[in-house]
């Protein structure tokens, strides 16, 4: 199966797509200029090394991030696109602990020389006293943070793959909804779920009392984008008859899944197909359990599933009576 070129949605063209958000980000375009003007002054005409330290770093991190913010259409390339979407935690973890004893070396460093030095400036000595706990409280955070489960949920309910059109040679491989689906009452408007398998995207939403669903294959994808957080991240598809989603993805307490990870195990199975490999084993699903008792799980050691999720029979049948989304339509939640 051979896919059609897919292009990244620039944050840009997302930002002004999603409601609410555009006047919140446009203060951010407006800003870089400044920022990165203000790291220019800050190098060139600071009065010592930290504070032109500081100017160069501030440089290339506005400057690097305008240029993501700004950049033309960009080709999806698997496995590369959406980096960090790809890296573990456990990764970022050891990342982040390894930076960050660096940067508290480099910053022992200057304070030790300021000190020593007979131009030594007590200025830099107390920033760097300053900067030293900041890694150190960074460094904690970022592993009490981690100490959870990476983990996805699954749909057992076999009526829901007659829905979607599961064939013999594909399973639902990762699902994400921002409402109870186990329990019948609490639907309205916005209630959303979607659902992967290896070879489509279903994709069901609740209005007006009834259910509407889009249900296409991946490699009908043209374009995708995302921005965000963990916690609350917009996600924009666009197929090649122009049928637009974008919706809010947000983690709720009824739901243990997250949006991230929902996006990583999707962009698995994009990769799959954009690459023909579809039609081969793919990768089984894997738990990484990263806590104080056991900070790295082993790739190789095999584990349970996530959570099954169950869905009321009452919204299965509501999906049973669904109507299809015509073509073109921009769906936005």
């Amino acid at each position: 199966m051979v896919m059609n070129t897919i292009y990244v949605i620039k944050q840009s063209e997302l930002m002004s797509a999603v409601h609410g958000k555009l006047k919140t980000f446009l203060l951010l375009y407006l800003g870089l200029p400044f920022l990165v003007l203000g790291c220019v002054c800050a190098l060139v005409w600071g009065e010592d090394p930290f504070t032109k330290t500081i100017g160069l770093s501030g440089v290339i991190f506005f400057g690097y991030g305008g240029w993501l913010l700004l950049r033309g259409d960009q080709e999806y390339k698997p496995g590369k696109t959406f980096p960090f979407l790809r890296q573990s935690k456990e990764k970022i973890r050891v990342l982040t602990f390894y930076f960050g004893i660096a940067g508290i070396v480099v910053l022992s460093l200057f304070f030790v020389f300021s000190l020593l030095s007979d131009n030594g400036s007590l200025t830099i000595a107390s920033r760097c006293l300053i900067g030293i706990p900041v890694l150190i409280l960074l460094i904690y955070y970022t592993n009490k943070s981690f100490e959870v489960h990476e983990d996805v949920d699954f749909v057992t309910s076999s009526e829901m793959e007659s829905i979607i059109g599961v064939e013999n040679d594909e399973k639902i491989q990762a699902t994400y909804q921002n409402f109870d689906s186990s329990i019948a009452n609490g639907l309205e408007d916005g209630c959303n779920m979607i659902m992967v398998t290896d070879k489509k995207l279903f994709f069901a939403f609740y209005e007006s009392g009834k259910w509407s669903f889009v249900n296409k294959r991946i490699d009908e994808i043209g374009r995708l984008g995302y921005m965000g957080t963990e916690s609350e991240l917009y996600f924009e598809l666009e197929f090649s008859d122009s049928t637009t989603i974008i919706t809010h993805m947000n983690v709720m307490g009824e739901t243990t899944n997250n949006s991230t990870l929902f996006l990583k195990r999707f962009l698995e199975i994009l990769d799959a197909v954009v690459l023909g490999t579809v039609d081969e084993k793919i990768k089984s699903r894997r738990r990484v359990s990263v806590n104080k008792d056991n900070s790295s799980a082993s790739k190789d050691t095999p584990i349970v599933e996530g959570r099954q999720l169950e869905i009321n029979n009452s919204i299965v049948e509501g999906l049973k009576t669904a109507a299809p989304v015509e073509s073109g339509r921009i769906l936005e939640f």
